[in-house]
C-alpha cells in the first residue's frame, strides 16, 4: 500500500491531461468546420464568404464556441463597416443568423439573383 496516494495522483493527472488534450483537439476541429461551412455556404452559385468580403472589404473571420454540448459555434465576419454573425450547428450542419446583419446577408443570398442582361450575338444565326 506504500505509494498508493502517489500512484492515484499520477493516474489522475494523466487522465485530466488527456481529457484536456482531447477537448482542445475537438474544439479546434469545431472552429475549423464552422468557419469553412459558413464561408463556403453557396446558394445559386453565390458564396456567402465571398459576398460578405466583397460588400465589406478589409474584415476578418473569427469563431467562438457558444454551446459546446449542442455543438454551436458563432462565426463572425467583422470589418470596419459591419459585423456579421452566424451560428453554425455542427451536428445538424445548419446556419442561423446571429444578428440582424447576418439575417440580411442570408436573406440576400437566398433571394433570386438579379436578371442577367440579354446577350447580343451580333445577328449570328442560332444553332
Amino acid at each position: 500500500m506504500k505509494g498508493t496516494p502517489l500512484r492515484l495522483l499520477i493516474v489522475f493527472v494523466c487522465t485530466a491531461g488527456s481529457a484536456m488534450i482531447l477537448q482542445s483537439v475537438f474544439d479546434s476541429s469545431d472552429h475549423r468546420k464552422a468557419e469553412k461551412a459558413v464561408r463556403g455556404y453557396t446558394v445559386n452559385g453565390r458564396v456567402l464568404g465571398a459576398e460578405l468580403e466583397k460588400k465589406s472589404p478589409g474584415g476578418a473571420w473569427s469563431t467562438e464556441l457558444t454551446h459546446t454540448c449542442r455543438g454551436v459555434v458563432r462565426v463572425s465576419y467583422g470589418s470596419p463597416a459591419a459585423e456579421y454573425d452566424f451560428d453554425y450547428e455542427i451536428p445538424s450542419h445548419t446556419i442561423h443568423p446571429g444578428n440582424q446583419l447576418g439575417e440580411q446577408a442570408l436573406a440576400g443570398l437566398t433571394a433570386a439573383p438579379p436578371a442577367a442582361a440579354p446577350i447580343v450575338d451580333g445577328g449570328a444565326p442560332s444553332d
